[in-house]
């Protein structure tokens, strides 16, 4: 038969079932006046299989059967389905496509060159379609599939794929494959590559999941089309992170710090010592803690060492905090660190709540282990803030190349301010003065600034 009447459907409004499989004819079954009349067709079962006369699936091509549940297109020759094309299918649970020659869909997911779709109308493919509950696909032509095909089928329950050559499956088709309960794999060669690997998983892994695979999963690269290798063995040997290597790189990596620290302790302990206070100043300094507009609690933090403590108290304690005005406030570690508290975090602590810091070097200070440290932090926040907040005082000469030893104070001297004490008592005050105004140099400005 190679005709049927157009409107056969609308003389016999109450046919539920027809086929008209193993014929040659057009499809008619939907003309244009049904739209003219508002007649929808109470059709629940078609079947139009082995007619081979539709190459394509237009848009809306069964908008008259509304309430089709089973539709069979099986061996139709169709190469195109449109956007659309199954609009108006409600109650569709059942569609059978096997036999055709689908080439025009070709997925956009996995970075391949569209051909006769483009990205847009791939998500309409199969739209509408949400109480589709079995999909056959046979000899299809579909090469890729991604989830986008699929984002409405949430009601898919078994889903057929039978002798389909290089058929990739986009990751995310596990997301909209969520109700999925039956899964059929026949003669399917999927792509030697690892981005299929997640599929193995998925399938092992989904308990609710019954998959039934008909002969051995192969697999042939896309480029080559090389045939063919075992699917599963492909992606045990190429796809899967290496475990007992990963955990031989972490225990040999453990063994070998639990091994070196010891000795890097014994060798640098003192140089480690510092590298973790520069490091926890630098710290502060990331986090905000120091800084422009910073209101301080000392004027000047004072670096000294136990030999050179009778000259900080007699002379350098009088002279800035008893005489003035103006009357500054220092930080000595003899009165002003809190107790209890760890001496490095009080140095710290204090070093960066005062406005300046006072290094008063001798001999005796340079091989004190307190004021190496002090002078390191004072060094490193003089580098780190860029701001002149560092004022060296020598008690006595010392030669700049016993300094080029301690804390590049030889290459501070040429930049920063420092002074000598003199040696005649007569020029002590302006000693004093040229001190107090190197504090209350910065000090001024923040002042202003606030």
């Amino acid at each position: 038969m190679e005709i049927v009447d157009p409107l056969l459907l609308y003389k016999l409004p109450h046919l539920q079932l027809l086929d008209l499989s193993l014929n040659k004819l057009h499809w008619a079954l939907c003309p244009t006046i049904y739209r003219r009349m508002n007649f929808t067709s109470r059709l629940q079962i078609l079947d139009f299989s082995s007619n081979n006369v539709i190459t394509t699936l237009q848009v809306e091509f069964f908008y008259c059967l509304t309430y089709l549940q089973k539709l069979s297109l099986n061996s139709c020759g169709i190469q195109r389905i449109e956007r659309l094309a199954f609009s108006g299918l409600h109650n569709l649970k059942v569609l059978n496509l096997k036999g055709n020659n689908i080439k025009t869909l070709v997925i956009v997911n996995l970075g391949i060159t569209l051909k006769d779709i483009s990205q847009d109308d791939a998500q309409y493919l199969f739209q509408n379609l949400a109480k589709l509950e079995i999909m056959h696909l046979m000899s299809s032509g579909l090469e890729y599939i991604s989830a986008v095909l699929f984002q409405d089928l949430k009601n898919l329950r078994l889903l057929i794929l039978e002798d389909d050559l290089l058929l990739t499956l986009d990751s995310g088709f596990q997301n909209e494959m969520m109700l999925l309960k039956y899964l059929y794999l026949a003669r399917v060669t999927f792509g030697c590559y690892c981005s299929n690997a997640w599929f193995v998983d998925w399938v092992s892994g989904k308990n609710d999941l019954y998959v039934a695979i008909d002969y051995e999963l192969s697999c042939q690269e896309l480029i080559t089309a090389k045939k063919t290798k075992k699917f599963l063995p492909f992606v045990e040997q190429n796809c899967r992170v290496k475990t007992n290597l990963i955990l031989f790189i972490i225990t040999s990596f453990l063994l070998f710090f639990l091994m070196s620290f010891p000795l890097v302790h014994a060798c640098c302990g003192p140089q480690l010592f510092f590298l973790i206070y520069l490091l926890r100043g630098w710290w502060h300094r990331l986090c905000g803690e120091i800084g422009k507009g910073k209101k301080f609690k000392y004027d000047a933090f004072v670096s000294y060492c136990s030999q050179d403590q009778e000259w900080v108290l007699e002379r350098l304690v009088p002279n800035l905090e008893q005489k003035g005005p103006s009357f500054l406030k220092l930080c000595l570690h003899s009165r002003d660190f809190a107790v209890g508290k760890a001496i490095t975090d009080n140095i710290m602590d204090n070093l960066y709540n005062s406005q300046k810091t006072i290094c008063v070097i001798s001999q005796r200070s340079l091989c004190s282990h307190w004021c190496s440290l002090e002078m390191s932090l004072a060094t490193y926040r003089l580098l780190a803030g860029r701001e002149d907040t560092l004022i060296l005082v020598f008690l006595e000469h010392i030669s700049r190349y016993r300094l080029s030893s301690y804390h590049r104070l030889a290459k501070l001297m040429k930049k920063k301010t420092y002074l000598n004490w003199p040696k005649d008592p007569a020029a002590e005050p302006a000693f004093w003065n040229r001190l107090r105004n190197a504090i209350k140099k910065h000090c001024d400005v923040e002042e202003s600034v606030m």
